[in-house]
């Protein structure tokens, strides 16, 4: 993370430089595509660029103004989907990450939106109570939406590997 004395103009270079990997990573992790998530943070740094001089947490600036970007690009993503089947336009393909992070991807696929948005700030690095100041939740709600995340996502690891859950080890 950069600290509020590295915030000055003529470091934005290093910082879009440093952090635009990670706000990709963090974008996907909210649903995108990878093409979608390239789109989306190099809005959000172009959005924290014209800010620069107000702003006092780059990251964390960044994080929230992908999330709005992405959350509000999905409303019209079922439209422009249905547009693209429509003109035969062949979809670009998508670069692989490797088998590790695929299978974390898909299996943050498999959350609602809400619970996937929280795991992505939190696989992020962020705690609770940032995710709740820098989305608008209450830590409670964070934190609750967190515990069903992790119980749903060892849930589906355990499913995909047949072995029984906590709950299901007590089941008679």
């Amino acid at each position: 993370m950069y600290a509020q004395s590295d915030l000055t103009p003529e470091n934005f270079d290093d910082y879009f430089r440093f952090d635009l990997p990670r706000l990709i990573r963090f974008t996907v992790r909210l649903g995108a595509s990878l093409p979608e998530a390239e789109d989306v943070a190099q809005q959000a740094m172009l959005d924290v660029f014209r800010h620069w001089d107000d702003v006092t947490a780059p990251a964390a600036y960044t994080r929230t103004a992908a999330t709005r970007i992405y959350l509000r690009g999905r409303k019209n993503a079922k439209r422009e989907h249905e547009a693209v089947q429509r003109s035969w336009i062949q979809e670009t393909k998508e670069l692989a990450f490797d088998g590790d992070v695929q299978y974390v991807m898909n299996m943050l696929a498999g959350l609602p939106t809400d619970q996937r948005e929280i795991m992505a700030w939190a696989i992020d690095g962020y705690g609770p109570s940032e995710i709740a100041e820098l989305t608008g939740r209450t830590a409670a709600t964070v934190r609750s939406q967190l515990r069903h995340a992790r119980r749903k996502l060892a849930q589906t690891i355990a499913q995909r590997n047949h072995e029984p859950t906590r709950k299901e080890d007590g089941d008679g």
